[in-house]
């Protein structure tokens, strides 16, 4: 939203028609306001075109509102924003020594240091810094014409990296995966789903189901839960990758973890030499060994003979 607004002295020069002068008098003050009037002010004024916040900015981080304008050939007096129409930073170059003020208003702390006409830098966002941003700017005197626009900063409160609870580390083909994955204390409710190997599963397709929406640690923030029901087939040998991310908005975290998926017998095939779970340390050396005894045996197959 932007808008202009003009207050011209010029039109001081409407006053002394109503009053008793000559007739060249009166002719020579309609010229000069015939030419006054005929002039683009609007396109030599000064002119916001926007102002830019972000989409949407994050409880706990820093943020950068920016405002788009232009002075035209007038020149400007002073800049000034407003948070829901309170006034929480000014700038004004004619102001010795203070230039920049911070206003101290709740929910909106300035760093005045990176902070200038054009950008305002808010040091914390929370979550009462929600609002309609408006970025003011008045052109020099005499006109002190005014332009403005202004944007909603919407603030999220993202969770930690979510929880998975319910996880083993190992797993044989046939049983049933049961995981919960947690997100807490997030602004609007967190949205959660699972990847397994690369495969996405949702609410839709019947293997997640989503817990009701509670109440976070603190007013304003809430928890959601999410649980992922799977058999397990033999595709998933060796093993097994799952995420579950949680997404507030355009902005998403998430959790990782492998574990292993054993076939039907739940154990590794059997190695030469061992009947244990695994290659047997000796194993190597006894290769080492048959060479030798193979020649060891050839000879005294030949001296039987």
């Amino acid at each position: 939203m932007k808008k202009t607004q003009t207050l011209s002295p010029l039109l001081l020069f409407l006053l002394p028609l109503f009053s008793p002068c000559s007739v060249p008098q009166r002719l020579l003050l309609l010229l000069l306001l015939l030419l006054a009037t005929s002039l683009p002010q609007g396109a030599s004024g000064v002119q916001v075109q926007s102002v830019k916040v972000p989409q949407p900015g994050v409880a706990g981080r820093s943020a950068r509102l920016e405002c788009l304008w232009r002075a035209g050939n007038r020149g400007f007096y002073s800049v000034r924003w407003y948070k829901n129409d309170e006034q929480f930073y000014s700038y004004v170059p004619k102001n010795k020594p203070q230039i920049k003020v911070d206003h101290h208003l709740q929910g909106v702390s300035v760093e005045l240091s990176k902070s200038d006409e054009r950008v305002v830098s808010l040091r914390e966002l929370h979550l009462d810094s929600e609002g309609v941003y408006r970025c003011e700017v008045m052109s020099e005197s005499p006109y002190f014409e005014s332009s403005f626009a202004s944007t909603n900063l919407t603030v999220v409160a993202m969770p930690a990296a979510p929880i998975l609870s319910g996880l083993r580390p190992s797993y044989r083909v046939g049983e049933t995966l049961n995981v919960t994955c947690t997100a807490e204390d997030a602004r609007p409710p967190a949205r959660l789903t699972f990847t397994m190997n690369n495969e996405q599963l949702t609410a839709e397709s019947g293997r997640v189901h989503t817990l009701p929406v509670e109440e976070g640690s603190r007013p304003g923030v809430y928890t959601t839960r999410a649980v992922l029901e799977r058999p397990l087939g033999s595709r998933m040998v060796p093993s097994l990758n799952l995420v579950c991310r949680a997404e507030v908005h355009s902005i998403s975290t998430q959790v990782a973890a492998n574990v292993e998926v054993y076939g039907h017998s739940g154990s590794a095939p059997l190695s030469l030499l061992n009947t244990g779970c695994g290659p047997s340390p000796a194993f190597p050396a006894l290769l080492l060994l048959l060479p030798p005894l193979l020649t060891c045996l050839t000879h005294l197959l030949l001296a039987t003979r």
